[in-house]
């Protein structure tokens, strides 16, 4: 392909992106101009976080000196490092009591102004257009008839959107309407932000998982001096995340060629979960991104694999090198040409050579593991361990390289989820808090056996779910028929067509055991909720794109995005549905905060009506993101000393004078939380209506009684303390 058909093709790439978002923008407006001013209020705003963490990463990529590479492998490389590497920053400073504006706003600039001149740099440093479409087996120029595929995007970046312009508590009803959100991944933050630091919380558990992508929530509420209002612009970064994991799955494809990586991230872009997550401010997306980017590096290093030792192998794998991905242009040329030298006296120096520079390159996938693991828990045994299985396995000709590759990658991984690991040490005495607890037998404030017990018992399958048929139903109800088509029959069926027609490799090996592992970890090691399957979607879509590598065939490539049409239409059509019945259109927290959203005006008197002086006592509720003044909470398998006090007084009137001497003047009880609790994770049975009727002669007087906004049955009530 000569320079002005590639330079005609990148034109038509990144006006196709353009319209992608323009489209999708005018789909948000048409369907709602208040969700419209949402999006792009709380998107710039996002933008603005993440933009010093998304440059400065491009400064750390010389680090693994990995030489020339493709723009779009140092724009991703840069994404993830610098991503991660903030999150851990903030970790450590918080950890220090560093959380003040001034200093992260001086730092924001810092980051943006190196990172501007970096990146100059990198567009100014780029190859000739020619050479840096180079591949190996494809002419690029036919990849152009299938970029109209992105269109495919525009339906679920604008449902992403709508989604995302609604603060966190309006959606989804199978989340408990961000229940999460609300309980822990805004709510540690804003207590972080509210102490200046970083600190133990014995009443919330969930604050000793990793939390890379809360860090960034954090920073988003340090920069821009707000809590309350903050939650459209969280919403928005995880949005980011999804979209850099769309962008990683295409990086990932172009390593094959130019239309599988076009089909990779189209794939990507158009599952059903994107647009559902991009909705919740959680950390599956930024799972997704760092997952998706270390499968591209270890994939990279074993298609680029070559073994000079063995002359059969020299023509095949000498002629990946030069495909352009993050393997320094100078070794695929010095390789390549060795390939067809007869003397093999040079072939030593140059296998040294590349195992040096894959040593790298596992490292570096190592790190940006060890992110994916400070995102979530499940990444370790869904992304690192098949990750290291595959080093082990596949990566090179011997024993002892293997060792060395994948104890590199093991500790590179360590070292970055490390600092996660020695915060819950620290704090907790278990590294893995509250994972793991019978072995570790931390007993840190707030917690104990009885707690750690109700712990397994809440994350294990139920009895019911224990037999293996039990479980691959649940697999069946959670993944194919799920009845909201978040993964879709695309993403499962067109790996299994792909496998067939085609010369397979080594590549679809590893991406199958990446996936059979996943698949294990999620049916015998988790209780089957849907939302950890989501990891599956890496080897799925990449597994997607190989569908068509190594395809001449008019006809096959017809009839894939053919299918590529049908399958993102059918999730189009759930994920529509789903949004209309469930999602509202840019509703502001305001309407929560201030108690005019049914079913929560509870807080409209908590937030206005008392006096400044009031101290509160949530029952039952943990919830407690958008209270406006001090309220002291438990979740639920965190000790709750209310309940503490009741077991240890000895009459009623011990309980109301444990709440004066606490300095407790009001006390709301969320009865609804507590029925659900008990008929789930379980919840204390000694906090029931009749015990407050007790204590109502004894001190206790109902201020304000909230009934449920649908049944009108008892819903929330609010009790004065008298006598303080």
């Amino acid at each position: 392909m000569d320079d002005r058909q590639t330079v005609h093709r990148r034109a038509s790439s990144r006006l196709l992106v353009s319209v992608v978002i323009v489209v999708a923008l005018v789909g948000v407006g048409l369907t709602s101009t208040d969700a419209l001013i949402s999006v792009i209020l709380g998107g710039v705003e996002a933008l603005l976080v993440i933009a010093g963490p998304l440059l400065m990463g491009l400064w750390l990529v010389p680090l693994f000196r990995l030489g020339p590479m493709p723009l779009r492998w140092h724009l991703l490389l840069g994404v993830a490092l610098g991503l991660g590497a903030t999150s851990i920053l903030i970790l450590v400073m918080g950890l220090a009591g560093l959380l003040q504006r001034p200093i992260w706003m001086f730092l924001q600039v810092l980051f943006v102004g190196f990172g501007v001149v970096r990146l100059r740099g990198l567009l100014a440093k780029q190859r000739l257009p020619a050479e840096a479409e180079a591949s190996g087996n494809e002419d690029h120029g036919t990849a152009g008839r299938y970029l109209s595929l992105w269109l495919l995007a525009c339906p679920f970046l604008c449902l992403a959107l709508l989604a995302a312009s609604n603060a966190p508590g309006f959606i989804w009803e199978e989340e408990g309407f961000g229940y999460d959100v609300l309980e822990y991944h805004l709510q540690m933050p804003k207590e972080y932000l509210q102490a200046a630091s970083i600190t133990y919380a014995p009443h919330n558990v969930y604050a000793n998982f990793p939390a890379n992508v809360e860090m960034l929530y954090l920073l988003a509420m340090i920069l821009l001096d707000d809590y309350l209002d903050v939650g459209v612009v969280a919403n928005m970064i995880h949005l980011f995340l999804a979209v850099l994991t769309v962008f990683a799955a295409w990086v990932a494809g172009w390593e094959w060629s130019a239309r599988t990586g076009i089909v990779c991230g189209v794939v990507m872009a158009t599952v059903g979960w994107l647009a559902y997550l991009s909705g919740l401010a959680y950390v599956e997306d930024g799972m997704l991104l760092f997952g998706t980017t270390a499968t591209a590096l270890v994939l990279s290093t074993v298609k680029n694999t070559h073994n000079p030792s063995r002359p059969d192998m020299r023509r095949d794998e000498g002629a990946d090198l030069a495909e352009g991905g993050p393997c320094p242009s100078d070794m695929g040329e010095t390789m390549t040409d060795a390939r067809d030298d007869d003397d093999d006296h040079r072939l030593p120096h140059l296998q040294r050579r590349w195992g040096t520079y894959r040593l790298r390159l596992f490292i570096l996938a190592g790190v940006v593991t060890g992110f994916a693991c400070g995102c979530k828990y499940t990444a370790v045994p869904m992304i690192a361990v098949p990750l290291a299985a595959v080093v082990l396995c596949v990566s090179g000709y011997s024993l002892k390289s293997r060792l060395a590759y994948t104890v590199a990658f093991a500790l590179a991984a360590l070292l970055t989820f490390s600092p996660w690991l020695i915060k819950n040490q620290a704090m907790t005495g278990n590294p893995v808090f509250p994972l793991a607890n019978k072995f570790f037998a931390a007993s840190p404030p707030g917690w104990g056996v009885e707690e750690t017990e109700r712990w397994d018992r809440g994350h294990t399958p139920s009895p019911q779910e224990g037999a293996l048929t039990a479980r691959l139903g649940a697999l069946w109800r959670h993944v194919p028929a799920d009845r909201y088509q978040r993964f879709g029959p695309l993403v499962i069926l067109l790996p299994v067509v792909g496998l067939f027609g085609r010369r397979r490799g080594r590549t679809d090996l590893i991406l199958l055991i990446i996936l059979f592992m996943q698949f294990a970890v999620w049916l015998g090691a988790t209780h089957l909720y849907a939302r950890f399957a989501v990891v599956m979607l890496i080897p799925l879509a990449l597994l997607c794109g190989r569908s068509v590598v190594d395809t001449g065939s008019t006809i096959r490539m017809r009839v894939i995005a053919g299918a590529l049409y049908v399958g993102a239409s059918w999730n189009a059509a759930f994920a529509i549905g789903l949004h209309r019945a469930q999602s509202p259109h840019g509703a502001p927290a305001s309407l929560i905060y201030e108690g005019e959203l049914p079913g929560y005006e509870y807080l409209k008197v908590v937030n206005r009506d008392l006096p400044a002086d009031a101290k509160i006592i949530l029952v039952g509720d943990a919830k407690a993101f958008y209270f406006q003044r001090r309220v002291d909470y438990c979740v639920v398998f965190n000790r709750n000393p209310f309940v503490e006090a009741i077991r240890s007084g000895e009459d009623d009137a011990g309980i109301v004078q444990w709440l004066r001497d606490k300095g407790y003047t009001r006390i709301l009880v969320n009865w609804f939380e507590i029925d659900r609790l008990s008929a789930t994770y379980g919840f204390a049975p000694e906090v029931n209506p009749a015990l407050f009727e007790r204590l109502g002669p004894l001190g206790l007087s109902v201020a304000g009684e909230f009934p449920h906004p649908t049944s009108g049955g008892r819903y929330v009530t609010l009790y004065e303390v008298g006598g303080n």
